[in-house]
């Protein structure tokens, strides 16, 4: 079933499809992502690997030893971390993205902050090369969460509820967060 994104709205997206003219409300808004109009499916979970970053305490690692092939170890760490996320993060979510080659180059600084459960992939990255570093826990788990994923689209949120329009209440095309 195809549906198409007609409105999108602070508390709220609208979808069409041959059927019926939805509007999905959500409460708790966490983040979002809107990359098309059109979608294949639309389908709110409650397990999904862009809900980690809130169902796991986070943990931070910093380094204590300095690498002789910072590249290979950062493209070890990204194939881990884009694995673990099944590609819905990137691996710069997670990493200092603007030192994270620095850092590994002078043996000191922060590496990594993220969900633990990332933390120990990247640990274990940093373990096989014999690098020396710290994990200190961070901030802690937030709760449950849900997510709404239509195609490449996706909004995290305490809960969503769902209701049938008329079609006439489907207003245009607006576009924001």
């Amino acid at each position: 079933m195809s549906a198409l994104i007609t409105c999108r709205q602070t508390t709220f997206w609208d979808f069409i499809d041959a059927q019926r003219v939805s509007r999905v409300h959500f409460k708790g808004k966490k983040e979002f992502h809107a990359a098309e109009d059109e979608v294949s499916s639309i389908e709110v979970v409650s397990e999904h690997p862009l809900l980690i970053d809130y169902v796991e305490a986070h943990t931070s690692i910093y380094l204590a030893g300095a690498s002789p092939d910072a590249s290979a170890i950062l493209g070890d760490i990204e194939h881990a971390l884009k694995a673990a996320t099944s590609g819905w993060r990137a691996a710069g979510s997670y990493l200092n993205t603007l030192a994270s080659r620095a850092v590994l180059n002078s043996g000191y600084g922060k590496l990594f902050e993220g969900p633990g459960s990332l933390g120990k992939l990247v640990s274990a990255v940093l373990s096989k090369a014999q690098l020396d570093h710290t994990v200190l826990p961070g901030r802690a788990a937030q709760g449950p969460m849900k997510v709404l994923v239509a195609g490449g689209n996706w909004i995290v949120a305490e809960d969503f509820r769902s209701e049938e329009l008329p079609s006439n209440k489907s207003l245009g095309r607006t576009r924001e967060g």
